[in-house]
């Protein structure tokens, strides 16, 4: 099977419409209708929510060769459960995994699943310890026969399932390549995670995060940003700055930029110095829905012109003295202020506007 079409079959075996698994992944239908038509494939980061979403791994996502096994199943896997009759604290430690995913499901066991396709004597080489301790449930997970965490990240794959009406507090550490967390409902959960990549999917409760290595690299380098404004060389060509930058930032994909210049809508001007570009407001807005919708992107804008703010964004946090005070959707803002005072000055040159929002 063609991801397209696994794609499309996991979705309907889910009961998911494409409307539906568009907005767990907040992108478009035409994203997932261009996706389930090989007419495109997800990037990284959809492919791994889609991955967490479904427990199914990225490597069987892309697998097409025929025969291939029905998602979630594995060649060699090891299952530990044990019993859960109250609301619980969890915490848990795993070690090295190569994907790691923790979820809720509607049942009275917490689920601990090892799975692999390389490890015939994965039952054997890991040890999964369950303690039950009055209001807290200890989960460890050892690795024996000489297996080494760089082993268990190349060939084995962690899947839990804790039970939604006995969800406390979590606290959970574990080395993986990438990490998926979905359908969680806790008080809080605190994730000690050795990795460059977590998706979060339908959680609700406080999720404190520390995933970052000894070096933030592996992060920073999927990660942009802009103060004040973006910095090329005047006399270099657009492309040939889109070229450099990529090769400072060890990004190599080909045709890249030529994919960025036509999103600017730039291919005709890509040969012209940077510094004979403009880029107006309008412009900037309508890129920025486009990299939401279509690719997953997230913007995170601190600006005190509000107006600029209120043209662009979907939610507003205010911040005060380095904390978050409100975080509020721009929906909900529209709604609560409704009436409001206008005043023009009458110099057209001195001309400005102020709103006095009923409370």
């Amino acid at each position: 099977m063609t991801f397209a079409e696994k794609l499309k079959s996991i979705r309907k075996q889910a009961g998911m419409s494409q409307e539906q698994l568009a907005e767990k992944l907040g992108v478009s239908r035409q994203a997932v209708t261009k996706w389930e038509t090989d007419s495109g494939i997800p990037d990284i980061e959809n492919m791994m929510a889609i991955s967490v979403l479904f427990d199914i791994s990225i490597d069987e996502l892309l697998s097409n060769e025929k025969g291939a096994k029905e998602p979630a199943d594995y060649f060699y896997e090891s299952t530990t459960e044990y019993d859960i009759d109250e609301p619980k604290r969890y915490d848990m430690k795993f070690g090295g995994a190569k994907q790691f995913t923790l979820s809720g499901y509607d049942g009275e066991k917490i689920r601990v699943r090892l799975v692999s396709n390389t490890m015939p004597t994965i039952q054997n080489d890991f040890k999964v310890r369950i303690d039950d301790i009055r209001k807290r449930i200890d989960v460890d997970v050892s690795r024996k026969n000489g297996v080494t965490e760089a082993m268990a990240k190349e060939a084995v794959s962690i899947f839990v399932q804790i039970p939604t009406p006995y969800i406390g507090k979590i606290e959970c550490a574990v080395n993986a390549e990438t990490v998926g967390i979905h359908s969680l409902e806790c008080e809080s959960i605190e994730l000690d995670m050795k990795t460059p990549d977590v998706i979060l999917a339908d959680v609700t409760g406080t999720v404190e995060i520390k995933a970052l290595e000894k070096t933030s690299y592996d992060v920073l380098k999927r990660m942009g940003s802009i103060i004040e404004f973006p910095t090329f060389y005047d006399h270099m060509s657009g492309k040939d700055n889109l070229q450099l930058h990529c090769e400072y930032m060890g990004y190599y994909n080909k045709g890249s930029v030529e994919e960025a210049l036509g999103m600017l809508g730039l291919s005709d001007a890509a040969d012209k110095p940077a510094g004979s570009y403009s880029l107006g407001m309008k412009q900037i807005r309508d890129l920025f829905r486009m990299l939401c919708t279509e690719y997953g992107m997230t913007f995170m804008i601190s600006n005190h012109l509000l107006p600029d703010i209120e043209s662009i964004a979907d939610t507003v946090g205010v911040i005060h003295h380095g904390k978050m005070m409100k975080e509020i959707s721009m929906k909900e803002i529209a709604e609560t202020n409704t009436a409001y005072i206008e005043l023009l000055h009458k110099k057209q040159s001195l001309r400005k506007s102020w709103s006095c929002y009923q409370r």
